[in-house]
């Protein structure tokens, strides 16, 4: 809103702002100014006996700063992430909740669901600019192999319907350790151990988001037979 009370002569006054460009009311005694660039306005006041006093004020335009909240983004449920944003001034975040610091320019982000984070930077003129950003949360894989197992010594082993679920397929399995394994890369291996071992496979989805399980595989050793000496009968 821009000007002053008219003072002196008759009233009522009459108004004139020029240029109107860039207020809602010219004829207004306070009209709202929203320039494009910077304006000099001059007001002509003419009261009812028909005197006419005139002045003027500048409306300095600042430039908008152009600032960015940074690209989209994911991460899996339960890490983190930093946010990357550009700008100068005072920085504010919101909402705060899962953000280490709302008001410095790149907090940590720990969100428990997808959520939009809002900038907003105010630079030295008081102007503020704003921009968004989304994180996607994504749900993390499940994997459940069992209860544990044992093979008696020498054996083999083979599990079945072992299958990642949740999370974003495709998925990537991996077992350690790979000793007795016929293929650490497929859910239901082959196991041949020759101790007791406690194995554990880690699933990984197209998010990079991942889950693990470990059972146990005893080795039982095998009964010593001993049937005695040779001996010898009559017929």
């Amino acid at each position: 809103v821009i000007g002053r009370a008219a003072s002196g002569g008759r009233k009522p006054y009459r108004y004139s702002w020029s240029p109107a460009q860039g207020l809602d009311n010219s004829s207004a005694e306070f009209p709202r100014a929203s320039p494009d660039v910077s304006t000099f306005y001059t007001v002509t006041v003419t009261d009812s006996a028909g005197c006419v006093s005139q002045a003027a004020m500048w409306v300095n335009v600042y430039p908008k700063q152009v600032i960015s909240a940074g690209s989209d983004t994911g991460v899996c449920l339960g890490a983190s992430i930093q946010l990357q944003a550009t700008g100068k001034g005072r920085f504010a975040w919101t909402p705060g909740t899962g953000l280490s610091d709302s008001t410095i320019q790149n907090p940590v982000a720990s969100p428990q669901r997808t959520t939009v984070y809002t900038l907003t930077v105010t630079d030295s003129n008081g102007c503020t600019s704003r921009d968004s950003v989304t994180v996607q949360v994504y749900d993390l894989p499940t994997i459940t192999i069992g209860p544990d197992d044992s093979v008696c010594d020498g054996n083999a082993l083979f599990i079945y319907n072992i299958e990642a679920k949740n999370g974003t397929p495709p998925y990537e399995y991996r077992w350690s350790p790979s000793a007795g394994v016929s293929d650490v890369t497929t859910p239901a291996p082959v196991f041949s151990p020759v101790t007791t071992t406690r194995y554990t496979l880690t699933v990984m989805d197209a998010h990079g988001c991942m889950a693990a399980d470990s059972f146990t595989i005893v080795v039982n050793p095998l009964p010593i037979a001993d049937a005695g000496t040779d001996r010898a009968i009559c017929k």
